[in-house]
């Protein structure tokens, strides 16, 4: 078998780029959907908040926005481990007035643990994947809009790292994390997601048309140019 004689691959670009295109579609229908049909109870429940424990930062505590009577969703990255695993038998969140000491919306996290002495994972891309915690609490009805709070996440967790001798072994480690919490309404969280959704929609959409354009245009060209042309004599017998 020649090479003239092996068969002729597709290149794989149209169809990554194909793919991908796919996904910016689905994340601008999303983000659409969330424009065009969730109300403000809707996008307030579904706000999503990310701090980052990080003990180099330790000082600068960072900044949430909640509103009276709503729940508040955090994602907090403390650390790495292999496949982002984790687990504790309570982290607390506590989130008081400064001023007066009282506690405005608490939340205890429990996880247990969930892996064994031998993950398997990927060797280079799994190992030290980020650990998201995730914590949910109501602020209480009685917290004052345009104030600010003080929020704490206290606890320990216990997570499977790679040691220097390349062995599996478990860590703990103690978490005290203050950030703040700014008061606002419920008509701002509502804001701040309707503007998300916009930067969403106005990055997502393009790239969407884009990467979805091309590969369909190189395919139905590469289709026409398989089709057999018509000789001269069968066009002039006609």
């Amino acid at each position: 078998m020649t090479a003239s004689t092996l068969p002729k691959q597709k290149p794989s670009w149209p169809l990554l780029m194909l793919g991908v295109g796919l996904i910016a579609l689905v994340i601008s229908l999303a983000a659409l959907y969330n424009l065009a049909y969730l109300g403000d109870e809707a996008l307030i429940r579904s706000y999503s908040q990310r701090l980052k424990v990080s003990t180099n930062e330790a000082h600068q505590e960072q900044l949430i926005f909640a509103a009276p009577a709503k729940i508040v969703n955090l994602q907090i990255q403390a650390g790495k481990s292999i496949k982002g695993l984790w687990s504790t038998d309570t982290l607390d969140v506590v989130v008081s007035d400064s001023d007066t000491g009282s506690v405005k919306a608490e939340a205890a996290i429990t996880k247990e643990k969930s892996w064994d002495a031998n993950i398997q994972h990927n060797a280079i891309f799994e190992r030290r994947d980020p650990i998201f915690v995730s914590a949910a609490f109501t602020l209480s009805s009685d917290a004052p809009i345009g104030g600010e709070l003080a929020g704490n996440l206290n606890g320990r967790i216990t997570f499977p790292v790679i040691s220097a001798a390349g062995e599996q072994e478990d860590q703990t480690a103690d978490i005290s994390f203050p950030f703040r919490v700014k008061v606002v309404s419920p008509e701002e969280i509502a804001r701040k997601v309707r503007t998300q959704a916009k930067t969403t929609l106005s990055i997502a959409a393009p790239i969407a048309l884009i990467l979805t354009g091309i590969p369909l245009a190189y395919f139905r060209k590469h289709r026409k140019s398989k089709q057999p042309a018509k000789s001269g004599k069968s066009a002039a017998g006609k």
